[in-house]
């Protein structure tokens, strides 16, 4: 499968990438709708991750330079992913950081591509 996006890099330091990536997500969320499109996040190195909101296997229409006024350091991706081996992981968007608790205790990830309602629920899969 192959996942199209907006991609930036974002700090993981004092986990402030759940309040940083959330904008980012309330900003997509208004253009196409919170249900339309999932995260991905992947290119984890020490104090920052890479993450990407779009969707799977269809680019959807956007301005880069406008998301990357707002953000910076926004870029066009298109990311090759494997078709099988994922996990998935429910739960409430409110405990996200208790769900990665639990996720990351089997080990670090490869990829995770999350995705949100909005009535507060969330769903992870994640590929080690």
């Amino acid at each position: 499968m192959k996942f199209f996006g907006v991609s930036k890099v974002f700090s993981t330091r004092n986990q402030q990438q759940y309040l940083h990536i959330g904008e980012f997500w309330d900003y997509f969320s208004g253009i196409w709708g919170r249900e339309n499109i999932l995260g991905l996040g992947y290119n984890w190195r020490t104090g920052s991750i890479e993450y990407v909101i779009g969707t799977l296997n269809q680019p959807l229409n956007f301005n880069l330079a406008e998301a990357d006024a707002k953000f910076g350091g926004c870029v066009y991706k298109e990311i090759v992913l494997p078709d099988d081996g994922w996990q998935k992981f429910c739960g409430k968007t409110e405990k996200l950081a208790e769900l990665y608790d639990q996720i990351y205790k089997s080990g670090a990830l490869k990829y995770e591509i999350e995705s949100f309602d909005d009535g507060g629920n969330c769903e992870v899969l994640i590929y080690r």
